[in-house]
C-alpha cells in the first residue's frame, strides 16, 4: 500500500495516506463557552522519525477511540489537515491532523511496523529552556538528573481539583561526560530502590547525549535517569 511521509503532509490536499505509530494518546476534557467537551489527542510518528499531532473530535471519539491503541501502528487516510494554530502543542509540527466521520483506520501488522519508532523526542539543552519558554515550539524533552522531588500541591481550577508535583532536574553536562548513569526499569523496583546495580543498564553521559532518540534499540525507554555512579 502506498503512503506518504509526514514531512510531505500539508493542507493543500486531503487525500493523504500515512503509515504511523501512535506514540502517545490521551483524552482531553474541559469547558469552552459554557459547555463541556471531550476529545482524544494523538502523537503520530513515521519511519523517518517525523511527528505530528492528531485530534479526534467529540463527535468521532466513540467511533475511533476504542479502535486505536497507543503504541500500535496504523494506516490512516481520509482525514483533514490544518495549520497548527494552538498556543500549546505536543510536538513541533506546522500542521495537525483532524479525524472526520470518513477517516479510515487500518492496523499495520507487527512485522511491517518494525521501522516505526516507539517514541518521539524533542531534546533541547538546558541553556535553551528560557528561550523555549518565551517562544514555544511544542513540548520539549531534556536529559537530566532527578535531584529533588517535592510534595504534591493541591489546588482548584475551573475544571475542578488539581494536583501537581514540582521536581528539580540538574544538567547532566555539568556532571562530567565520564560519569555513568543507571537506567531504571519502569516498574516497582525503580520505586522501592531494589535495583541490581551490578547488572543494571549503564550509559555514560557522553553516550546518552549521542543517542538517536528514534532508534528503538538504544534502550532509552521512558525511565528516569535516576542515579549517578562515578567512574
Amino acid at each position: 500500500m502506498e503512503y506518504s511521509m509526514l514531512s510531505r503532509v500539508d493542507s493543500t490536499r486531503h487525500n493523504w495516506r500515512i503509515k504511523v505509530r501512535v506514540s502517545r494518546m490521551w483524552h482531553l476534557s474541559g469547558t469552552s463557552k459554557g459547555r463541556s467537551f471531550s476529545i482524544v489527542e494523538l502523537i503520530l510518528v513515521d519511519e523517518e522519525g517525523t511527528s505530528i499531532t492528531a485530534s479526534i473530535g467529540e463527535n468521532e471519539v466513540a467511533k475511533y477511540s476504542l479502535s486505536i491503541v497507543e503504541g500500535h501502528a496504523y494506516f490512516f487516510w481520509n482525514f483533514c489537515v490544518s495549520k497548527e494554530r494552538r498556543k500549546y502543542y505536543a510536538v513541533p509540527s506546522t500542521y495537525t491532523i483532524y479525524f472526520t466521520p470518513w477517516t479510515i483506520v487500518e492496523e499495520v501488522p507487527t512485522k511491517s511496523a518494525c521501522a516505526l519508532p516507539l517514541y518521539v523526542f524533542n531534546f533541547v539543552d538546558f541553556d535553551d529552556l528560557d528561550d523555549r519558554a518565551r517562544h514555544p515550539q511544542g513540548l520539549v524533552d531534556i536529559i537530566g538528573k532527578l535531584a529533588v522531588v517535592h510534595p504534591p500541591i493541591q489546588s482548584s481550577t475551573l475544571n475542578g481539583p488539581s494536583v501537581r508535583r514540582n521536581v528539580e532536574l540538574h544538567d547532566l553536562s555539568l556532571q562530567g561526560k565520564g560519569s555513568e548513569v543507571i537506567l531504571l526499569p519502569s516498574d516497582g523496583d525503580a520505586v522501592t530502590e531494589n535495583v541490581d546495580e551490578a547488572n543494571a543498564n549503564r550509559r555514560s553521559i557522553s553516550e546518552l547525549l549521542s543517542l538517536n532518540p528514534h532508534d528503538n534499540n538504544v534502550g532509552l525507554i521512558g525511565p528516569i535517569l535516576h542515579r549517578f555512579v562515578r567512574v
